[in-house]
């Protein structure tokens, strides 16, 4: 990708996180994380969240329960998504042994938008199955998935703010069902929302402000899932929703906990992640994994 001689690099934007905005509001919606103004969720939410977690375990390739199955735990998305699982994948075999069963199977592929993974007869869903196959596992053993998801510079009509986010959260609620109905007995349904996008030049990749109101589209898909308005296929609940940690931090500007996004932090594309950008991002992930009670059954417990 070429990137255009006199593009300038955005190293801030002036929005803040939002999971500094506990307490706070951005064009009307509340901040933090979760509903409530929290980044935790209220008890009602967690508990919701801890049944889901208690269903994952081990199962055959027909989703019945079996102490020598499979738990696939499966990266969704475009190439960015790739790139920090592979990251964290390598983090996590050198610093833990996987619980019995367990398989990550990273199914993220380049290019895909946030538009083609919406519709269930895109070709991108006939390559996770082939990377499931590779793995020798089935759809019915994918028991949790981490989406990380956005549209791609060139396709971005939907306008400024909460237009944007209304048709973002529309098209995560579409792949809500899509993932829902493929994966039978898929409980938890996680995203880091995106990283910061302010070194994208224009037309490419994910831009500011894009990529901060991509953060607020998976939060609207997980206030639906709290309070029982997202629809689900058939008779089937869906998976739990809620956060593998956020990305997002405004470029250069450290948010409340240190966390920054710098030009060093992607390659000359500005775009797809520099190693140093992949391991901060792997970290964050490792530390989410190993210790949220909701992937308890991901690492062998010591």
């Amino acid at each position: 990708m070429m990137v255009p001689p006199n593009f300038q690099p955005l190293s801030s934007t002036g929005l803040i996180p939002i999971c500094d905005l506990q307490g706070m509001t951005f064009s009307g919606r509340e901040g933090g994380l979760y509903p409530g103004g929290s980044n935790q969720p209220d008890a009602a939410y967690h508990q919701m969240g801890m049944d889901m977690a208690a269903r994952v375990f081990p199962r055959d390739r027909n989703g019945h329960p079996d102490p020598l199955g499979r738990i696939v735990l499966l990266a969704i998305g475009m190439s960015n998504t790739g790139h920090y699982f592979d990251a964290f994948t390598k983090r996590l075999s050198a610093a833990h042994p996987l619980a019995d069963g367990v398989v990550l199977v990273n199914a993220a592929l380049e290019g895909k938008d946030l538009r083609d993974i919406a519709s269930s007869g895109d070709p991108y869903w006939r390559y996770v199955d082939h990377r499931l196959k590779e793995a020798a596992c089935s759809p019915a053993q994918v028991q949790a998935v981490w989406l990380m998801q956005a549209r791609h510079g060139k396709g971005i009509r939907h306008g400024e703010g909460m237009a944007h986010i209304e048709k973002s959260a529309s098209r995560f609620g579409q792949i809500y069902m899509v993932l829902s109905e493929r994966f039978p007995q898929l409980s938890i349904l996680l995203s880091a929302g995106r990283e910061y996008g302010g070194y994208n030049p224009p037309g490419e990749g994910n831009p500011e402000p894009y990529a901060y109101y991509t953060g607020w589209a998976w939060k609207h898909l997980i206030e639906g899932k709290a309070a029982g308005t997202l629809p689900t296929p058939g008779a089937s609940s869906g998976p739990w929703i809620g956060w593998s940690d956020y990305f997002w931090a405004d470029g250069i500007c450290p948010r409340s906990d240190g966390m920054t996004w710098e030009a060093d932090d992607f390659l000359e594309d500005g775009v797809h992640p520099s190693p140093q950008g992949m391991d901060k991002a792997a970290s964050l992930l490792l530390t989410f994994f190993t210790t949220s009670p909701y992937t308890s059954w991901l690492i062998r417990s010591s």
